[in-house]
């Protein structure tokens, strides 16, 4: 992970699976997350994982999306993300396939 502090990491990585999210136009609802962990004493792990959490269930709860699951494994380094779901009915989103390159 770019940084130690499981608190900030979890906002900051939160902040952008959501923009991802508005970034195609869509509203987030609900979320999985996939979180790995450095190996350590159990101790020490269920700490740096309840910060995490705590950090990416407030962040979440700000932009209305429950979280609803997830799955967490002891990793050589700290990483996370989501499976992001939208409730809109809408048909049409950004995507990066709709993106032209612009020759001049």
């Amino acid at each position: 992970a770019f940084i130690s502090d499981p608190w900030v990491f979890g906002k900051i990585a939160t902040n952008h699976c959501l923009s991802d999210i508005y970034a195609m136009g869509a509203t987030p609802h609900s979320a999985l997350a996939v979180v790995g962990i450095p190996f350590a004493s159990k101790k020490y792990v269920r700490s740096q994982l309840k910060e995490l959490m705590l950090a990416c269930s407030e962040t979440l709860h700000e932009n209305d999306c429950a979280l609803i699951g997830g799955h967490s494994a002891e990793s050589d380094e700290l990483h996370f993300g989501y499976v992001l779901t939208d409730s809109s009915k809408k048909k049409k989103y950004w995507a990066k396939v709709v993106c032209k390159r612009v020759t001049r």
